[in-house]
Formats: C-alpha cells, sequence, structure tokens
C-alpha cells in the first residue's frame, strides 16, 4: 500500500502530458478551456497532483499496522467535497484538468475499495475470534 500513492501521482503524469501532447496549439489556435501557457498549466495540475498525495498518505498513514478501514473513511471524508467541487470548477476546463478529475476519481474508488476490503476482513476476523 505504501507504494500505490506514489505510483498513482505517476500515472497522473504520464497522463497529464500524453493530454498536453494531445492538445497542442494546432493551426486553429488554443483547444478549449486551454490558457495561452499549457506548460504552466501541467506543471500547476502536478502540483495539486502531489499535494493531494501527500495528504492521503498523511491521512492514511500506510505505513501503520493493522486495517486501514478507518483512516480510509476519513480520507474519503475528505476527498470526496474536493472531488465533487473538482467536478463543478473542471466543467468548463481544459482537458488537463478534465484528465486530473477523472484521475481524483480513480483514487476515490480505489479509497472506498480499500475501506470496504480492510473493513470486511476486520469483521471477518473479529468474529472468527469469537
Amino acid at each position: 500500500m505504501t507504494g500505490l500513492l506514489p505510483a498513482a501521482w505517476m500515472v497522473l503524469l504520464v497522463n497529464l502530458f500524453w493530454v498536453r501532447h494531445q492538445d497542442a496549439v494546432g493551426p486553429r489556435g488554443l483547444a478549449y478551456g486551454q490558457g495561452a501557457n499549457l506548460s504552466s498549466n501541467l506543471f500547476i495540475e502536478l502540483a495539486i497532483g502531489a499535494i493531494e498525495v501527500a495528504v492521503l498518505t498523511a491521512v492514511l498513514q500506510p505505513w501503520l499496522q493493522g486495517p486501514i478501514w478507518r483512516r480510509a473513511l476519513v480520507a474519503l471524508a475528505l476527498f470526496l467535497p474536493w472531488l465533487f467541487f473538482a467536478f463543478a470548477i473542471g466543467m468548463h476546463a481544459g482537458s488537463m484538468s478534465s484528465a486530473h478529475t477523472l484521475w481524483r476519481l480513480c483514487i476515490a474508488v480505489m479509497i472506498g475499495a480499500v475501506a470496504f476490503v480492510s473493513g470486511f476482513r476486520s469483521l471477518i476476523r473479529r468474529r472468527a475470534a469469537v
């Protein structure tokens, strides 16, 4: 679990570079929702993604032993409002922001899956101990 969040950030990095390559300025000008400086947009999205990964790592604390479902639920409680806010403001944003929002959605689904599996395993262990 410790290496999954940095790996997820690397997926975001590759995805944003790919989207940046696809949105190169063509003969008709900038794509819809793109600012004049696509490189600065790329680095802003990567910096925001790095902050998101750092906060999630601090909340999830994957280096601790034991069930992680409580920490995963706290992470979801923090991350889901941020995801919904990103959906709202990203409605008219460019493709880099949209790709980052979809990455956020995938992260939220993965954290929800971790919370469910860890909670289920904890419940099974508790029943087996009785």
